[in-house]
């Protein structure tokens, strides 16, 4: 608990003596009882510190010892996906760790990193690049097989004109916008050829043809599959290229063969290379008929897109063991027979397993260590269930379980050939005694006259193989010679264009032949035909298609197909649609332009153009409440012409909307000085029990909200982690019928947690998505000591089952956000080098390498700038750790004699602010450091220790000796002094609102300017807390208060932070009789707007123990002010 109430000390209370700034331990052990009880509560308050710039053990506490990290091996098998044939020569990649597959496929990779989540990346020329999803456990071999496709298509486009590239013989397709293309490493506009490779992905063939594990960030139930399509995009140099902002472009993404019940409308995501996980993006809408089904859908970058949707999960449980009957490690996996989905996980230590498979489904459940294999087929039902025995590993050649059966087609018709095996590799289908297909359980088979015939069907690995019966394969002879029923029409289009023809014909078993100019097109054998790009070139082409049975042919008419380069004047085919955000996001509108391409753009806000909207959608800056009733135009233009649109209106609404969301607050008489929890709805209603007290301390939150160029809205507690019986325990805060149960997060204990009270390390919060939050606690090791250099780390993500074991981890120094809040990566240590891992702390790559041996730093660490201040060897460093590596180090400042790092503060987001400590006490040397240009400035020197206070836009304030504050502008001068607290008094609860500063002292509020003007002091006060601006910055150390809270006698009311001036009066509250005494805490996430709740912390001096907590219920913008009452 120490080292959480020292930072907590640090960001919201700046406690400052009369004479030195007190030593962390000093305050430690004059504070520690009093803060015993609101800590959880101040876990609350400053929750949104500890999710985006990470939060850690404090530099007094801080160890150096060099970290040896903990490795595993990953291995496996790669194959060709459609023959099952293993592929020589892949090279497989974690990170900077290389191998290649020999000429059995097989490869193994050792010495990687552990993770839950790391990405191996498969590749080789002419083949579409695979990745799979693994688990890398301490010691052990995790397996990793997967499936390359070659690449399907290749073709150049013009970059000024786009295009279309279509796949002969498939529905693959993908058409591409005009001007619409930039590089992809450094975003410019790209103009020349654009070098297009297509591959569809047909995870029915087989399921490690599919990148990833088939599951999604955010989603906590495995993904179905519909289909995939991989695209690139490269210049001439092999430089990779993508859409550009605004663009969006079309694809087809073929249903497999076989498929039923294919939804109307599916889900896109895409492939994130760095999570390993798909992301939801967009929808999709079935077209086409079978057996060339597509989803259709608009995608703005280029990756791997899926049509996929969640599927009805259900859990089995199970074991793995060997011939011994021993556990073993082992990677478990499930198969789905009737639909095309899978989930896979590793066995914890004692051989048990829990795995997803879809509800009321037939499922293969398969075990695999290294070449030893076995599984078993079972069927789901409607809740979890746990396999009657275990599986049991060895070296088992294949079995057949369902033979296949034989079929009678009708003509024209189409049926599947199956086998269901276990401790299967591969299938090889023989028609007649010849191989006919490779690589799956399935043979789609069609009722033509060629598919009658006797099949069979070959099942091996590397053990075996087995042979299935023969089945037979009869299909009807057609009675009837065919007819057209609709002929092909003429189709006239604009150059550039891909135009179509169809056929409709009767008859049974038909087979089609399209022909140009009376000569045959290759790979055109459909009821459909359509064409690639047209020009000039194609006008007044002829197209008919031969149409025969085994009882006769019929050709069809020809269709004249014409083409024209004549200009239409644009026109609006789908108007911008009005949409409603929250304060703090962003609104999106899109217009579909008619006419002849190319289109330009300027999109209009209340009728006036605004700079840079030239696209053919647009996305608003994040929101505010002056934004409400907007109304959004697009001008349409080109050759012949231009359209103004009509208006779009954005509705800004404030507070959050999450549907269900509860507040937790703190309540009751503390039991062994532990105070409990009750949790109160947002929307209003009753009080309900949350974590009772004594059940367990606080061991981290879980946030989540919005985030958009560095500026957040609607941030929330989504859930809070608790110790109970040594097990981590996760309670969410969201639900709408109840809160849900208690639910154990990873295998992780409390035994040998260091720093006590929750005693987490570090906290690496993704607000975007709460269950992508990390926590990392440090164990003592064989010494049973904390702080030595047997030190442990261990991380534990929010979404970790009760099964799942904790990654050991080496010691983790910062977190890396993007702009969006998302969780992206982590700087760790290894010895002397400085390593950045991504967000499952998998695939490092070395940054740098410390200049020397030691190691300093302050509890604050990098916000979204991701820039971090270190002390090492005599030097201060400034380092940029979102950069590609190896990352530069900037000398910020060399220290003299004993100097030391004694504070960093991120004033902005490009000014960081550092304070010197000299080795006797006497002095602080005060710099600048500015992210952007690299540029650091002396801003002052002042007696005593001392950090930055307080950073405005404009000026530093700081504490120095005698209890005195100065104030010197930023970019540096002579220390003005602007306070002096009484002597015995403290100064604290420092707040800011724009130029104007906001603390606490000698039972008075003040506050005045930045240069000490304009004081103002509320005698008999207390400063609560600081209300948030409804979108506020998450870049600096001190945030930018709307309002603050004061208790003004025993009425609670709000003050403009920026002028003074009081606001809301809410109500008065029942203050306690001496000798008890009383402090209010407001919960620092709560934004001007919201509903937020207000603490009194009630103490006895002379019994720490004797301790208690009310809370009330405030809406910000409103006067009243509600006790929570706990039923």
């Amino acid at each position: 608990m120490a080292q959480i109430i020292i930072l907590l000390l640090r960001s919201c209370f700046c406690l400052v003596k009369q004479s030195n700034r007190l030593p962390k331990r000093e305050i430690e052990r004059q504070f520690m009882p009093k803060l015993k009880i609101p800590l959880r509560a101040l876990l609350l308050a400053s929750a949104i510190v500890f999710a985006v710039s990470g939060c850690g053990s404090s530099k007094d506490d801080h160890v150096d010892p060099p970290v040896q990290v903990s490795t595993g091996t990953v291995a496996g098998r790669v194959a060709d996906a459609q023959s099952g044939e293993p592929i020589a020569g892949v090279e497989v990649s974690i990170g900077t760790l290389k191998a290649s597959s020999a000429a059995d496929g097989k490869y193994s990779l050792p010495g990687v990193p552990l993770g839950i989540a790391v990405v191996a990346r498969f590749s080789k020329p002419s083949y579409a690049a695979n990745f799979a999803t693994v688990e890398v456990i301490k010691d052990k071999t995790s397996t990793a097989d997967r499936r390359l496709a070659k690449v399907a298509v290749r073709q150049d486009i013009s970059a000024a004109a786009g295009g279309t590239v279509v796949l002969a013989g498939s529905a693959a397709q993908v058409q591409l916008p005009a001007a619409g293309f930039i590089t992809h490493a450094t975003s410019a506009p790209f103009t020349g050829t654009v070098s297009v490779e297509m591959t569809p992905i047909d995870p029915a063939l087989n399921l490690l043809n599919m990148p990833g594990n088939y599951r999604a960030a955010g989603e906590s139930t495995p993904i179905e599959s519909f289909g995939a399509l991989q695209i690139e995009l490269r210049d001439a140099s092999g430089a990779l290229l993508n859409l550009a902002p605004g663009k969006t472009a079309t694809i087809r993404i073929p249903v497999p063969e076989g498929t039923l019940s294919a939804p109307l409308s599916i889900p896109l995501y895409y492939f994130n290379e760095t999570t390993g996980l798909w992301v939801r993006e967009g929808t999709a809408a079935l077209a086409g008929d079978a057996p060339r089904q597509y989803y259709e859908g608009q995608v703005s970058h280029f990756s791997t897109w899926n049509a996929d949707q969640p599927y009805d999960t259900i859990y089995i449980n199970g074991c793995v063991v060997n011939a011994a009957g021993q556990p073993v490690h082992a990677s478990v996996a499930t198969e789905g027979i009737d639909y095309i989905g899978t989930d896979a996980v590793s066995t914890s230590a004692d051989g048990k397993f829990r795995v997803a498979a879809r509800r009321s489904s037939q499922v293969q459940v398969g075990a695999s260590s290294g070449d030893e294999r076995d599984s078993v087929i079972v069927a789901t039902g409607l809740t979890d269930m746990t396999l009657p025995v275990c599986l049991v590993v060895g070296k088992k050649p294949p079995v057949i379980v369902v033979q296949p059966s034989s079929l009678t087609l009708a003509p024209g018709a189409m049926n599947t050939l199956s086998v269901t095996a276990n401790n299967a590799d591969q299938y090889k289908w023989y028609r007649n005694g010849e191989l006919i297909n490779s690589g799956s359980r399935f043979m789609v088979i069609y009722g033509s006259a060629s598919a009658a015939g006797t099949y069979h069907v070959v099942v091996s690995n590397a053990h075996g193989s087995v042979t299935s019966v023969t089945v037979t394969v009869t299909v009807a002879t057609p009675t009837f010679a065919p007819a057209i029923a609709a002929q092909p029409q003429d189709v006239g289009v604009l150059a550039g264009a891909a135009p179509g023809f169809a056929v409709q014909a009767l008859g049974d078993s038909l087979t089609y032949q399209w022909l140009r100019d009376g000569v045959e097109i290759a790979s055109a054998q459909g009821p459909t035909l359509t064409l690639g790009p047209v020009s000039a070139a194609d006008n007044g082409a002829l197209f008919s298609v031969r149409v025969k049975n085994g009882a006769g042919t019929v050709v069809s008419r020809n269709a004249v197909l014409s083409v024209t380069a004549q200009a239409v004047a644009p026109g609006i085919a789908a108007q911008p649609s009005s949409t409603t955000v929250g304060v703090g996001q962003s609104g999106t509108f899109g217009v579909v332009a008619s006419g002849t391409a190319p289109f330009t753009y300027q999109w209009l806000r209340n009728g006036a153009a605004i700079a840079g909207a030239t696209g053919a959608t647009y996305q608003t800056p994040a929101a505010t409440l002056a934004d409400n009733g907007a109304r959004f135009a697009v001008r349409v233009s080109n050759a012949k012409g231009n359209v103004l649109s009509g208006d779009a209106t954005l509705t800004v609404v404030q507070g959050s909307s999450v549907p269900g969301l509860h507040l937790a607050f703190l309540t009751g008489v503390g039991v062994n000085g532990d105070i409990g929890f009750g949790a109160i709805p947002a929307a209003g209603g009753a009080a309900v029990p949350f974590w009772p007290a004594g059940s367990g301390e606080t061991a981290g939150v879980l946030l989540q909200g919005q985030i958009s160029n560095g500026l957040a809205s609607h941030v929330h507690v989504r859930g809070m982690l608790f110790w109970k019986n040594q097990q981590l325990i996760r309670r969410d805060l969201i639900g709408a019928n109840g809160l849900p149960a208690e639910v154990r997060v990873s295998s992780l204990t409390s035994a040998g947690i260091c720093d006590g009270d929750g005693g987490f390390a570090w906290e690496g919060g993704d607000v975007t998505d709460a269950n992508l939050t990390w926590h990392v606690y440090r164990k003592s090791g064989v010494d049973a000591r904390c702080g030595t250099s047997d030190d442990r780390y261990y991380a534990v993500r929010a979404d970790m089952g009760a099964l799942t074991a904790p990654l050991e981890v080496a010691q983790p120094l910062a977190t890396v956000h993007s702009s969006t809040g998302v969780l992206s990566g982590w700087l760790v240590r290894n010895g002397q080098l400085l390593q950045r891992v991504n967000a499952n702390f998998s695939n490092p790559v070395t940054m740098f390498t410390l200049p020397a041996a030691d190691l300093d730093f302050d509890d604050d660490n990098t916000p979204l700038n991701n820039h971090w201040i270190f002390e090492s060897g005599k030097k201060i460093y400034a380092v940029d750790l979102g950069v590609a590596a190896p990352a530069t180090l900037t000398t910020v400042a060399t220290l003299t004699g004993e100097e030391s790092l004694g504070g960093v503060t991120y004033a902005n987001q490009q000014d960081i602010v550092i304070a010197l400590w000299s080795g006797d006490g006497a002095s602080t040397r005060i710099v600048r450091f500015v992210t952007g240009t690299k540029a650091v400035n002396a801003v002052a020197t002042v007696s005593g220790h001392t950090s930055a206070n307080m950073v405005t836009p404009t000026r530093v304030v700081l504490h120095g000796a005698l209890g005195t504050a100065h104030s010197v502008p930023l970019s540096g001068g002579t220390p003005q002094p602007i306070y002096t607290a009484p002597q015995g008094s403290f100064a604290y609860s420092l707040q800011r609102g724009g130029e104007r500063l906001w603390y606490e002292t000698n039972d008075s509020v003040v506050s005045m300017n930045s240069d000490g003007s304009a004081m103002q002091t509320l005698p008999g006060a207390r400063l609560a807390g600081c209300i948030l601006k409804p979108l506020y910055s998450i870049e600096y150390s001190f945030r930018d208060c709307d309002a603050v809270m004061v208790l003004e006698g025993s009425t609670v009311r709000s003050h403009d932070a920026a002028t003074g001036a009081a606001r809301i009066t809410y109500g008065a509250i029942t203050l306690p009789n001496a000798p008890l005494t009383n402090r209010l805490f407001f919960d620092f996430l709560t934004a001007w707007g919201e509903h937020g709740i207000l603490s009194q912390y009630i103490a006895d001096p002379d019994k720490p123990d004797n301790q208690s907590v009310v809370s009330y219920l405030i809406k910000t913008d409103q006067a009243g002010i509600s006790q929570i009452v706990m039923p």
